[in-house]
């Protein structure tokens, strides 16, 4: 009886020998998941991450300090000292009129375990200062770190862009290569022929040959930036260098749309979204409170200062329970000359900061400008291209039809076929231009390319 189950070899071998299976992703599904494995934005959220908790420690420290001691001694034995008045017995009988008796007296110096017990609180007072100061710092670095997050996503989403358009023009690229091929290899065969029967001269097939030679190179480069192209998606986000991709593409509203504002509102846009601004101000907030908690290290430290203190087995001498409570004033004057120029590099950076805001803004502004002029430039070039193209492709059909009545060679035929192939791929060129230069002016003002996606959890916890 035969088994009806397949044979675990013949699973594996298909396995083994099955095609690859290539993922379809479009530009938004292909920016999400890079923005969601990316290692180097996974990277930034550590870092963002980290100076949240820097932050959050700092904010214990606005309450006292609460410090608790406990000392246990065992000696070889108690410490009594004992008292002997029989000598006074006389003496106070005399005075009492009567006889006294006076038995030994004993008072215990201390036990055989002694043991104290302290609770001490330290409120700070004018450290309370620079204290908060501090904690302004820190959590103003804290927030450009998160600032520091998003910068990073725009720049992968600007990357991802480009090699997405990249691969997918090198794709069309070698399509379009391939149906030039099929053609022109038939007409070679057909030159070949005519050669054979004596009705053209070499020189005919030669031409033919040589156009298929460079459209081989063609073919031979747009595989090449298929092939880089596709590793460096995958590499973005988070795949297999080696995987099969299937990029598919989605035709974006007319890019006049993006000119529809002005400069100056556009310009406007980015300094209130450009992340790397934020973060950048941020720090200038951060430098401030730097400055100031520099000035407060200069100030005296006063606490307030409560403390309970419990005694056992201290003898009869120690009170079993002390209180104490007060102002406790500290000042190093001799740390003064340290902390000025500490107070002097402080006050230097919040000065670098703002220099280096005023220069991040005028630097914004340019290239909010420069982008709107290459997607200007990209939208005239494309429509060059598309004129370009319809050429060619009448050059092509005019000669298609003098080749089918013998007054054109298939060399000159090839060559308007080289020439038609040549404008399409400048269309295809031109076409994914406009697509990431339309991107690259929103992201310039700060937009997200993918909206408010849900955001990892490494970001929410930041956030919190």
């Amino acid at each position: 009886m035969k088994s009806i189950f397949t044979p675990v070899w013949l699973v594996l071998l298909l396995l083994v020998h099955a095609p690859a299976y290539a993922e379809s992703f479009t530009l938004e599904s292909s920016l999400a998941r890079a923005v969601e494995h990316n290692r180097s934005l996974k990277a930034s959220e550590e870092e963002a991450q980290a100076r949240h908790d820097e932050a959050r420690s700092l904010f214990g420290r606005f309450f006292p300090m609460a410090r608790v001691e406990v000392n246990a001694m065992v000696w070889d034995s108690d410490n009594e000292y004992n008292f002997d008045l029989s000598e006074y017995e006389q003496l106070f009988g005399q005075m009492m009129g009567t006889p006294v008796a006076m038995p030994p007296m004993s008072m215990v110096v201390r036990n055989q375990v002694t043991v104290k017990s302290q609770v001490m609180l330290i409120q700070p007072l004018i450290q309370l200062y620079k204290i908060y100061e501090g904690y302004q710092a820190r959590r103003a670095m804290s927030e450009a770190g998160r600032y520091d997050v998003q910068n990073e996503r725009r720049k992968l989403e600007q990357e991802v862009t480009q090699t997405y358009f990249a691969y997918l023009g090198a794709q069309q690229m070698v399509d379009s290569v391939k149906q030039a091929l099929v053609q022109v290899q038939t007409f070679e065969k057909q030159t070949q022929d005519y050669l054979d029967a004596g009705l053209v001269e070499r020189e005919a097939l030669l031409k033919v040959q040589v156009q298929r030679e460079e459209l081989l190179q063609a073919q031979a480069q747009a595989e090449k930036g298929v092939k880089l192209s596709r590793a460096m998606l995958n590499m973005y986000m988070g795949r297999d260098l080696h995987q099969p991709i299937e990029a598919a593409y989605e035709k974006s509203p007319d890019p006049q749309t993006n000119l529809a504002h002005s400069l100056k509102a556009q310009q406007a846009v980015a300094m209130d979204k450009r992340p790397d601004l934020l973060s950048a101000r941020s720090q200038r907030r951060a430098a401030k409170g730097a400055y100031n908690a520099a000035i407060g290290e200069m100030l005296p430290e006063l606490n307030l200062v409560g403390a309970y203190t419990n005694n056992q087995g201290m003898g009869d001498m120690m009170l079993d329970n002390e209180f104490f409570g007060g102002l406790m004033l500290t000042w190093n004057a001799w740390e003064w000359g340290a902390t000025y120029y500490q107070v002097k590099s402080a006050k230097a950076r919040h000065r670098k900061a703002v220099k280096m805001i005023e220069a991040a803004e005028e630097g914004i502004r340019l290239e909010v400008e420069q982008k709107r002029l290459e997607l200007e430039e990209a939208i005239q070039s494309h429509k060059t291209a598309e004129a370009k193209l319809a050429l060619a492709q009448e050059s092509l059909r005019l000669e298609q039809n003098r080749y089918e009545t013998q007054q054109a060679s298939a060399a000159d035929l090839v060559s308007a076929q080289t020439g038609e192939l040549r404008a399409r791929n400048d269309q295809t060129v031109a076409a994914m231009k406009v697509e990431v230069a339309r991107r690259a002016l929103l992201l310039a003002q700060g937009q997200d390319l993918l909206g408010s996606p849900a955001k990892s959890e490494s970001t929410q916890a930041v956030e919190r």
